[in-house]
Order: C-alpha cells, then sequence, then structure tokens
C-alpha cells in the first residue's frame, strides 16, 4: 500500500493529507478474511482499526436466548466502529467476521497514536467517523423502535444500497429485528 492509496481510502470520510497518509503507512497491515472467518470475537483484545477494503464484515452478539444478533455491517470503504466503541477495557464486545472473501486495512492504535498527534486532518478523520458510527446507531435504534417492519426494510434499502443482495437474509431479519419469515413476506409484496 502506498500513501496515495491511504489518501483515497480515508477521503469518503475526510480528506487527509500526503504527509499524514506517509505517517500512517508503517502502521497499516492488509488483512484478508475468508468467508465467515472470524476477524474478532467477545473477550478478545482489541487492538487496531480498521477500514474494510472489500467485501462484507458482519458485527454480531448472542442474545440472552442464545441467538445470534445481527448489530451492524461494514461495506467497503467504510471504517469499522472505533475500537472504543466496540470494547470494553480493551476487549471486544461483539463478534467481527467476514461475510464473504474481505479484505481490511488495519491499523494498529498504540503505534498509530503515537505517531499520529499533531496531525490535524487525522483528528477530523477521527472524530468524523465517530460521527458518522453514532449517527448511524442513533437511526437505526429510532427506526427498530419507531417503524412497522415494511418501514424498516425500506430504511435498510436506502442506508444499505445493494446489501440486500450481498448479506444473507437472515442477518439482515436479525439486524432490522424481525425473523427471517418476516423477512421474506414482506420482501415477496411487489409494492416495497
Amino acid at each position: 500500500m502506498q500513501p496515495t492509496d491511504i489518501c483515497r481510502l480515508l477521503e469518503p470520510v475526510h480528506p487527509v493529507s500526503l504527509a499524514t497518509a506517509q505517517a500512517l503507512l508503517p502502521v497499516c497491515e492488509v488483512l484478508q478474511l475468508d468467508k465467515h472467518e472470524p476477524l474478532l470475537a467477545v473477550g478478545q483484545r482489541s487492538s487496531a482499526e480498521y477500514i474494510v477494503l472489500g467485501g462484507l464484515l458482519r458485527a454480531w452478539v448472542y442474545s440472552a436466548r442464545g441467538e445470534d444478533v445481527t448489530i451492524g455491517f461494514y461495506m467497503a470503504g467504510r471504517p469499522v466502529s472505533p475500537s472504543f466503541m466496540r470494547s470494553l477495557d480493551g476487549k471486544s464486545l461483539m463478534h467481527l467476521q467476514a461475510l464473504c472473501p474481505t479484505t481490511l486495512a488495519a491499523f494498529g492504535i498504540s503505534e498509530m497514536e503515537k505517531r499520529m498527534q499533531g496531525y490535524t486532518d487525522f483528528e477530523h478523520f477521527g472524530h468524523r467517523v465517530l460521527q458518522l458510527d453514532a449517527a448511524l446507531r442513533a437511526e437505526r435504534e429510532v427506526v427498530l423502535l419507531t417503524c412497522t417492519a415494511t418501514e424498516k426494510l425500506q430504511w435498510f434499502r436506502r442506508r444499505f444500497p445493494g446489501l440486500e443482495n450481498l448479506a444473507p437474509h437472515y442477518h439482515i431479519a436479525s439486524f432490522l429485528g424481525m425473523t427471517a419469515t418476516s423477512l421474506s413476506r414482506i420482501r415477496g409484496r411487489k409494492a416495497v
């Protein structure tokens, strides 16, 4: 990976200078995950920040009844929720798993924090990642609490264009707080 690649990678969230990208380069590692391969498990040390270069990740937890519940999707070009928002005391609160062959840029947190002091464009990038992540979480929470099943699916299609054709529908149903049967029924309606 070259500094210009890092600039292009971060640009959709917030642009950074070539000097910032050059400083980030030594702490950037490209990871390849196979379909269904875990990136993190609950309780595992979380020591990196990630951006999906290609493929698809999902975040999930087990419910009190032992059911697998999807709580997030991360598509190409999107940063994964910042480590401090997905961990407690440095340990992951959720599972992260590739839903198809997935490529990630991983940035070691401790080394990145040392190197990036004083790079205000990177600080702005970090703030923007937090804003986008928090806004999506809040938006999803409101949708789950206030919308009908049909409205939830419409929101999902607007918010995650094309994802309906990439992710297994039972994961989407779980993310939307409904059963896979309900999602199938709604998808079968012509007007949705």
